[in-house]
């Protein structure tokens, strides 16, 4: 299992998730990046707004990923998950140009109390490092993590200036 922080740009997005009326958590891109190929079922996923603390977690059920999409591929997976993905009515307009998409089936999402986490950089998810994990669980005491593939002695962060760095609120 991998812990992972998505960064939500809107709060309305997050409180559909922990409300359970938005059950699938999409990321589409241009470009190859994270979660994709770097999820999978069993992880937790953390929420944070964006420039905000951490408000919620859940465990991926399922991943679907995508790539080559074109624009009547991505019209038919709105179609298709119009409702668990809770979908705006500008959505389809910002993503037609979408390359790839990871679609999370999320479970047993719930509030936490509020956490910060201090982000280096602007990526929109975060793949916590073995380090981080173990941190993050020491800090919590009740979150699980397993080691992902990255060597705990290697100086390997999960992204370029990305140390957890966490405080309460």
């Amino acid at each position: 299992m991998t812990n992972h922080i998505a960064i939500m740009s809107h709060k309305s997005l997050l409180d559909k998730i922990l409300a359970g009326e938005k059950t699938i958590e999409s990321r589409f891109s241009r470009v190859k990046s994270a979660p994709f190929g770097q999820i999978a079922a069993g992880d937790q996923v953390y929420f944070k707004l964006s420039g905000g603390p951490v408000l919620g977690h859940a465990r991926v059920a399922r991943v679907e990923e995508y790539d080559n999409l074109t624009p009547p591929r991505i019209v038919d997976l709105a179609k298709k998950y119009r409702q668990e993905l809770a979908l705006s009515e500008d959505f389809l307009a910002r993503k037609m140009e979408s390359k790839f998409a990871s679609l999370l089936f999320l479970e047993e999402a719930a509030t936490s109390e509020p956490w910060t986490y201090k982000q280096g950089g602007r990526s929109g998810w975060i793949v916590l490092g073995h380090a981080d994990a173990r941190d993050l669980a020491h800090h919590f005491g009740t979150i699980p993590f397993t080691p992902n593939n990255k060597s705990e002695d290697s100086g390997e962060s999960p992204g370029a200036g990305n140390n957890l760095r966490l405080t309460g609120m």
